[in-house]
């Protein structure tokens, strides 16, 4: 896998809009960020399908989620905004520090 910066995922989660969902690729360390509308076109689509009728940025989605779909295994997907609990991943952290001090 290649190395991502935390931060960079940190930031795109913390960027998050409702119906989204990104997923970052294990070879090259980029996220893709597609709509779900989007990837449910592609999940739905067969692979003669002419995505003509939608704008050209709507066919770019439409393409990034196809490659996400044909390529499953180099992709993670990341927890959406629902999953994302700040304090709570705060809190886990600071329990599973051994130091006393750190904990508080």
């Amino acid at each position: 896998m290649k190395p991502v910066s935390l931060k960079e995922i940190a930031d795109q989660l913390d960027c998050l809009t409702q119906g989204c969902v990104c997923y970052l690729n294990k070879k090259t360390g980029e996220i893709a960020e597609i709509l779900t509308e989007y990837m449910a076109i592609a999940e739905d689509s067969e692979e003669d399908d002419d995505f003509s009728k939608y704008l050209g940025w709507e066919q770019d989605a439409i393409r990034e989620a196809l490659t996400v779909l044909d390529n499953w295994d180099d992709y993670i997907e990341l927890p959406d905004e629902d999953e994302v609990n700040d304090y709570r991943i705060m809190e886990d952290f600071c329990y599973s520090q051994e130091n006393e001090k750190l904990k508080n």
